[in-house]
């Protein structure tokens, strides 16, 4: 009979203490890479690799898959070379806002997928992938009214429709799966939160059983694992809970 091996949703380990405690969260990255194996990378935020420049920034930290968060909004010719730095530093991954644009008529907006497209053209479709951020999970559906017209479940929507035109390679969203079921693209949750760990951070949590056994899903996970007094221990236990 043949053993099934179980699907594990890839997680992103936010190294949110980088700036403010670099050496200690260095260190934590380094003990996480030696005594926890699993499906897991990790992320670093825009201040971070302004701090240390975006290949110190990626050489400081294990060869793991690391995943820069710089969640641009610029013209295409400087969203291509911010991606041909990333991609040389060794970066698997870079954010930018779907609100950039994936349209094909240029006064609708098609920043984000001339970027896209100028950056494959010169290194190919392997390496670096490009994540298109939609709604952030610390913004709620009053907010989405207001400056968009829309709920915020139509707003997340429609942004991964512009990803997908865009030819992002994946989007960050809220985990609001059942809105976007039809879109193909990768999808990135942020806001996961285990059942043992609790806080007002993200309008839009999750926890990690709600992905487990998916495929085609990232998880991102921080704070929970952190600001743990077990934090070997608390990484151990959301991989676990991502299996099924």
């Amino acid at each position: 009979m043949e053993t099934q091996t179980a699907i594990s949703p890839f997680l992103w380990v936010a190294l949110d203490g980088l700036s403010q405690t670099e050496s200690e969260t260095v260190d934590l990255a380094f003990t996480f890479d030696r005594d926890v194996s699993g499906n897991y990378g990790f992320k670093v935020n825009l201040d971070y690799a302004l701090k240390r420049g975006l290949e110190q920034a990626r050489t400081s930290l294990p060869a793991r898959p690391a995943f820069v968060d710089l969640e641009m909004w610029h013209e295409a010719s400087t969203m291509t070379r911010v991606f041909e730095e990333c991609h040389h530093a060794g970066f698997a991954a870079v954010s930018a806002y779907a609100l950039g644009g994936g349209r094909t008529v240029e006064e609708e907006g098609a920043e984000l997928k001339s970027a896209i497209a100028s950056f494959k053209d010169l290194v190919g479709t392997t390496g670096l992938q490009v994540y298109a951020m939609t709604v952030p999970t610390h913004y709620a559906d009053r907010y989405c009214r207001r400056h968009f017209g829309k709920s915020i479940h139509l707003q997340v929507r429609s942004m991964c429709l512009e990803a997908s035109e865009a030819a992002a390679d994946g989007v960050i969203m809220p985990a609001l799966l059942h809105a976007v079921e039809d879109i193909s693209l990768k999808k990135i949750l942020p806001g996961m939160r285990p059942k043992w760990f609790q806080d007002t951070r993200h309008k839009h949590e999750y926890q990690p059983e709600v992905i487990a056994g998916m495929e085609n899903v990232e998880g991102v996970c921080g704070r929970p694992i952190y600001t743990s007094d077990d934090k070997v221990g608390a990484l151990k236990r959301i991989l676990e809970a991502l299996q099924k």
